[in-house]
């Protein structure tokens, strides 16, 4: 999704990125430049990685 569009929806994006744990990419000229990931899933990686180490 690009940046423009996302700016345009941003509510929406932020809800469904913290209740289903959705990962969204945003786009400039047509380039992955962010993903807009849930804290959860930042967390869980985390532990993951803590457990790995």
């Amino acid at each position: 999704m690009s940046i423009s569009e996302a700016a345009l929806q941003l509510d929406d994006l932020v809800r469904r990125v913290a209740y289903r744990r959705e990962t969204i990419a945003l786009t400039d000229h047509g380039h992955v430049a962010a993903l807009l990931v849930s804290p959860h899933v930042i967390e869980d990686l985390e532990d993951t990685l803590a457990v790995i180490d």
